[in-house]
């Protein structure tokens, strides 16, 4: 029997390499890094909050400027930065809790995109990936 890491045969039914000890029997699993699904989640999430304060701001200006319905856009912002913050720990979970931490990352995208739209887009489409990635690389 020969086995991958040389061109050593093993002999006698053994599991062990006689040149370098290797154990036959079993490889180790490696762990997945999963840091691109972290920075992904981290920066979507972190850019997130920084629309939802946008939006807040227009609001607060449209709130001071005396505009109609301009405390929509305040409702809507706080909503940008809860699912800001969900994006942030779907990316905190993502090697502990792999599949939870996609779903929280793609609901944290879609809900940001709905609450603020535009000013949701890059977080979008960096937290939306990387739930993504998480999902199918499990």
């Amino acid at each position: 029997m020969y086995y991958d890491k040389g061109e050593q045969k093993l002999t006698g039914g053994g599991v062990f390499c006689q040149e370098c000890g290797t154990d036959q029997r079993t490889e180790p699993k490696k762990e997945k890094s999963r840091a691109v699904e972290l920075l992904l989640g981290l920066f979507g999430g972190i850019s997130g909050l920084f629309g939802a304060f946008l939006v807040i701001g227009m609001g607060r200006l449209g709130e001071a400027s005396e505009v109609p319905e301009a405390s929509d856009f305040i409702i809507l912002g706080y909503a940008a930065v809860v699912f800001s913050i969900i994006g942030i720990i779907g990316a905190v979970l993502v090697r502990s809790k792999t599949k939870a931490a996609g779903w929280l990352m793609i609901i944290s995208a879609y809900g940001g995109l709905i609450s603020t739209s535009f000013s949701f887009l890059l977080p979008f489409m960096l937290v939306l990936f990387g739930g993504i990635k998480t999902l199918r690389d499990r």
